[in-house]
């Protein structure tokens, strides 16, 4: 007897598929809100881990480095402008866009994300998809800026020999 899966793939298959796909972290502590973006990610093409508060978020982050993290401006345990701030000085993360959502209104949730360095504020009555639009937005743009050394703005994987023999 042939077994079958839920998808239609094997279980190693998925995994593998599973790898494949860009990792967000959702940091927001209600659980509804939690769900309805998740299931909005997931459909668009992620894999999501979740993080109810800001002390579950940082063990996310030593754990498994995420491609992009969702933080909602209203976290029980920790100041959210703070935790920005400190997944933004580690160098592991500096190349990761992270985007505020929130009840704030828009002008104050932008002064928080330029005030903390996160790309972006999003309000949490917009369409979840709008926040599935961002991040294809931001992606490219991270991935360039990823691919340069800090310090000669060149690819890391060109020396400053072979750029200035190209010049």
């Amino acid at each position: 007897m042939k077994d079958t899966y839920s998808n239609g793939l094997p279980p190693q298959v998925e995994r593998e598929k599973l790898l494949e796909l860009r990792t967000v972290l959702l940091i927001e502590d209600e659980a509804e809100a939690r769900e309805i973006l998740s299931s909005t990610l997931i459909s668009g093409g992620y894999r999501v881990k979740v993080a109810a508060s800001a002390r579950q978020a940082l063990a996310q982050v030593e754990e498994e480095k995420p491609d992009a993290i969702f933080l909602n401006t209203s976290l029980p345990d920790m100041d959210s402008a703070q935790l920005c701030q400190y997944l933004r000085s580690s160098p592991a993360l500096e190349a990761v866009p992270i985007i505020l959502w929130g009840t704030l209104d828009q002008r104050e949730g932008k002064e928080l994300a330029l005030r903390c360095g996160a790309e972006d504020f999003i309000p949490k009555d917009a369409d979840p998809q709008q926040m599935v639009a961002a991040l294809e937005g931001y992606f490219p743009r991270w991935e360039k800026h990823a691919a340069l050394d800090a310090l000669t703005l060149l690819p890391r994987w060109k020396t400053v020999e072979q750029a200035a023999a190209t010049a």
